[in-house]
């Protein structure tokens, strides 16, 4: 084992949701079956109903917010899953290709890829802890009100924990079993999906971060011994050096596995580019609010800043760490006593990590401008609600989506981008040359008169 709870997150919650990511047989992905698929349509006729109650009481504001939560988070889990379960080939052969990387590491190196997995067992860990007790509450919270009022009042008062069009009637217990059962079951999908995905994202990010590190890591050994054949006079710029080509063969395999970890890079983003960041909705300050209520939501709202921090933070590592080996290689070379044929040499890897590897889509990179754009969003809408005394509280949905070059989906964008540009800037003028031609007729009119 390279490190103490190496990939540990990813594999139980996979399996909590019937999947095992170890195969190398995308066809065996799924090793449970009625687990997988039974929880994606329990989940998938939650939603349903969920959206059939908000469409019925559109009006109805507090109530309405109150049910978004569970149904955005039900939709991205869906969507979470399916693009998985689509992309599964190339997924298990990323997974699987980061593991061999890890695996014929050298010994010095293998320090490098045990720092960045101990780094993401702990945030895993960290995230894993938040999720499931948002998860834990968001089905147990009307229970413990329950118990509150039945301990305090001696009423028995049934709340289902998220509003839904339950067809059925559940103001005795047994119909009251199965609206719990149902909220049980999509929360345990929607948690442990969420922290699947997230978690092996992050996996991703940290490996090839420390491919990465290794590259620069071998730069600075093979610099090390150039600089110090130069300060002996037998550097590759001497006229004293006998064997020209002596580091021509290390330099040409860092430049490989150059190629090699800005290809993962690439396929990461390939797999990940319809990756749901953040979504939330949701009603903060009634009247009638109960403090369960309140912790539940101050748990869900910690727990979906969380995940937008860690698309955007390690999105914004794998930009930094990709342009720090060009760093690396002009630092580490001393330029003025090498020869023509390795500045050559070099200067193929100098260029090309100036050009950094990113999380992109259509409109924006995932980085923490990204993540400071999500906060200032929140801010504004903070204001607003202050201001206009409103209680809705919430996060804009966000997606990572990218259309490749040649689609005309982005061309037809742009366009359509334009065109309310100009209608936007264009309709004001237009209202205004209207209002003083109506005055001036007016005006002739009265002359007349």
């Amino acid at each position: 084992m390279i490190v103490q709870n190496y990939f540990h997150v990813q594999k139980i919650t996979f399996a909590g949701v019937g999947i095992n990511p170890m195969v190398a047989d995308p066809n065996d992905v799924v090793k449970r079956p009625l687990l997988c698929y039974g929880l994606l349509i329990s989940t998938f006729f939650h939603m349903i109903i969920i959206a059939h109650y908000i469409l019925s009481h559109i009006k109805e504001y507090d109530e309405v917010t109150d049910s978004f939560p569970l149904m955005c988070q039900a939709i991205l889990s869906i969507w979470k899953m399916s693009i998985f379960l689509s992309k599964r080939k190339d997924i298990l052969q990323l997974i699987n290709d980061l593991h061999q990387l890890n695996l014929k590491a050298e010994q010095d190196e293998l320090t490098i890829v045990r720092r960045e997995n101990t780094n993401d067992a702990f945030v895993s860990n960290i995230y894993f802890k938040i999720v499931l007790a948002t998860g834990t509450f968001a089905f147990i919270h009307p229970l413990i009100y329950g118990l509150f009022v039945y301990i305090t009042s001696g009423k028995l008062v049934l709340v289902e924990a998220n509003k839904a069009t339950y067809f059925w009637n559940y103001t005795h217990i047994g119909g009251y079993s199965i609206v719990f059962l149902l909220n049980f079951l999509t929360s345990y999908y929607v948690c442990d999906v969420s922290l699947a995905i997230d978690t092996l994202f992050t996996w991703f990010v940290r490996n090839i971060l420390a491919q990465f590190q290794i590259l620069m890591h071998r730069f600075q050994l093979i610099a090390k011994e150039c600089n110090k054949d130069a300060s002996n006079g037998t550097g590759p710029g001497s006229s004293q050096y006998r064997n020209p080509k002596k580091y021509f063969w290390p330099i040409i395999k860092c430049i490989q596995y150059h190629r090699k970890t800005l290809a993962l890079a690439e396929r990461l983003n390939q797999v990940y580019v319809c990756s749901e960041i953040c979504c939330l909705v949701f009603s903060v300050s009634r009247p009638n609010y109960s403090v369960f209520d309140a912790v539940y939501k101050v748990l869900f709202l910690t727990a979906v800043t969380l995940q937008l921090s860690l698309y955007c933070y390690n999105g914004q590592r794998i930009k930094d760490e990709s342009m720090l080996v060009s760093t690396e290689i002009y630092t580490s070379f001393d330029w003025s006593h090498l020869g023509k044929p390795y500045k050559k040499l070099l200067l193929l890897p100098l260029m090309r990590a100036q050009k950094p590897s990113h999380l992109k889509g259509v409109f924006f990179e995932v980085d923490l401008s990204l993540y400071l754009w999500g906060i200032s969003q929140l801010g504004i809408l903070g204001f607003i609600v202050n201001s206009t005394n409103s209680a809705l509280f919430g996060i804009t949905p966000l997606f990572v989506v990218k259309l490749s070059s040649n689609n005309k989906a982005l061309d037809m964008i742009s366009r359509l981008k334009t065109s309310l540009m100009l209608i936007t800037q264009h309709r004001p003028r237009k209202q205004k040359l209207l209002s003083v031609q109506f005055n001036k007729n007016r005006v002739n009119d009265e002359k007349q008169k």
